[in-house]
This record gives C-alpha cells, sequence and structure tokens, in this order.
C-alpha cells in the first residue's frame, strides 16, 4: 500500500493508524485528522483493496473520519469533516465536497445525522479540492 501524510497533520492517539494488513492507497493533506482520538482511521477486511483521500484541513475531532461501515473508496475535500463522528457513517457511495459535513444533522451540508446513520437529503454536488500530494 501507500501512505502520504500532509504537514501538520495526524496528530492525536491513533489518528491516522492503517492496520498492517491492509493494502490500499492513504492519503491525507495538511492539517488533517487532528484533536481526536481515531480522527482518521483505516481498519479494513484483511485482502480488500481501499482507496482514501482526506483533503487538507479536514477531519477534525474524535471519529471524525472512522468509517464504521468499512467503504473501499472515499474522498473527502477541503474544510471538510471538523467534529466529533460527523463522516464516520460515510459508506464510499457519495464523495463530500469541500466545506461540508463539518456537524450532525439532516440539512443539505450534513453527511450523517449520527455516528451510524447516513443522511439522506446530503448534496455532494459542490466543488471537490484534493490535497496537493506526490501522487493524484
Amino acid at each position: 500500500g501507500f501512505s502520504y501524510i500532509g504537514e501538520n497533520s495526524c496528530h492525536g492517539l491513533e489518528a491516522c493508524r492503517v492496520h498492517y494488513y491492509t493494502a490500499g492507497h492513504f492519503e491525507v493533506g495538511k492539517g488533517s485528522c487532528l484533536n481526536g482520538w481515531k480522527s482518521c482511521f483505516v481498519n479494513q477486511v484483511s485482502g480488500k483493496f481501499y482507496h482514501y483521500i482526506i483533503g487538507d484541513n479536514s477531519c477534525s475531532g474524535k471519529h471524525a473520519c472512522y468509517f464504521l461501515s468499512l467503504p473501499d473508496n472515499v474522498v473527502i475535500g477541503s474544510g471538510s469533516c471538523q467534529c466529533e463522528n460527523c463522516c464516520s457513517c460515510l459508506d464510499g457511495t457519495k464523495d463530500v465536497p469541500d466545506g461540508t459535513c463539518n456537524s450532525l444533522g439532516d440539512g443539505a451540508d450534513n453527511c450523517c445525522t449520527d455516528s451510524s446513520t447516513k443522511n439522506e437529503n446530503f448534496d455532494n454536488r459542490g466543488k471537490l479540492t484534493l490535497p496537493n500530494t506526490v501522487i493524484q
């Protein structure tokens, strides 16, 4: 697998932990995966390939980007997922545009209504800025 961690990222207990038996692509932009236990956590099923990209200044707070459904593919833009559990319900079916999913709720900018329930009203059609890293 491949992992890239941007500067000033992955601060906190198990903030960017990737289990040794997984294979895939884990990319974190600048200033992301902060301020919480398992703020970005890859816990995949052995033998599955995953592809996770997290933009700059995203995934801040306990379990902000600890994906409970073990999706194969997650893409999060910049300035997104800025609260406890606010993106933990993601299942890989929708990308997260810039500046969205920064609170739990049922509005158009909320990914999850709670830690494990997707918000059916979430609108993922906004701008998606990926981190400026070595691989895109």
